[in-house]
Formats: C-alpha cells, sequence, structure tokens
C-alpha cells in the first residue's frame, strides 16, 4: 500500500490508494510482507485477540511498518499515533477504565533479525538481538490468560 503524509497531521503517513487522490505528490510505494506466527484468541475477560508476526519490509518508507499493520485493522500494541495503545492487566482482566498492571506501555516493534550488504565491503552483514524482557513477559500473559488459535 502506498503510503504519504498524512492530510491533516503533519507528523503522521497514512495509506494513499494507487489513484494518487487527492496527494498525488506526497504518495511513495511501500511494501512490507508478514507472517502471522501466532494467534492468540479469548484472551483474558476481555475476550481480545492478539497476533505475533513477522514483518518483512522490502522498502523502506517512514513509519512504514506501524502504518501498514494499522492499514489492514491491526495497530501494534503501545502504538498511541496509529490505533494501539498501551497494555495493561487490568484491561485483560475486565477493567478497560483504569491502566493497572502495565505489561508493555511502548511500541512493540523490535528488529530481531536485520540483514543488509555493508557499503564498502559489499559483505553481507547480518545482525541479531533477543526479544527484550518486556516482550517476552507480555507474550507469555498473554498465553497465559489466552488461548491459542488453530
Amino acid at each position: 500500500m502506498p503510503i504519504g503524509k498524512h492530510p491533516r497531521i503533519r507528523e503522521k503517513y497514512a495509506v494513499h490508494r494507487k489513484t494518487g487522490s487527492p496527494y498525488p505528490a506526497t504518495t511513495k510505494e511501500a511494501i512490507t510482507r508478514y507472517k502471522v506466527l501466532e494467534r492468540l484468541i479469548k484472551v483474558g475477560h476481555s475476550k481480545a485477540r492478539f497476533s505475533v508476526v513477522e514483518l518483512y519490509p522490502k522498502t523502506g518508507r517512514t513509519h512504514q511498518l506501524r502504518v501498514h499493520m494499522s492499514a489492514i485493522g491491526h495497530p501494534m500494541i503501545g502504538d498511541r499515533m496509529y490505533g494501539g495503545g498501551p497494555l495493561y492487566r487490568s484491561q485483560l482482566l475486565g477493567n478497560p477504565e483504569v491502566a493497572e498492571g502495565p505489561l508493555i506501555t511502548r511500541q512493540a516493534l523490535h528488529a530481531h533479525t536485520i540483514e543488509f550488504y555493508h557499503p564498502r565491503t559489499n559483505e553481507v552483514m547480518k545482525l541479531e538481538a533477543p526479544w527484550p524482557e518486556d516482550f517476552r513477559q507480555t507474550l507469555e500473559e498473554l498465553e497465559r490468560l489466552g488461548e491459542k488459535a488453530d
């Protein structure tokens, strides 16, 4: 889905359709592939649904992954700008008005593996970083309170 500047909010980006209307000058091609690793359903009293996904950006637009996930109806946990908010244990236990027991309050986005060609040597560089502790703990809590989908 092509991405361009949001028509009203300066610091935000939005998906624009191929017609380019009404902002053709600001629309750029953006490609993200994704793979669902795990689906969690009926999480807590809220019966919320969550998915763990791997994202494979083919282009590198500003906010691309966040914009694309939000555009398909799956904003990232903790991403206030694009429709996801922080996640609190109280929300999952049936009290959405109270923010108690933070699970994760930042964007649930982590570059686990990145691979590129070194600009001088042309050698393939592959860097890996394990999931942060808050990711691991949040997933464990979601799995504990929910069910895995088939």
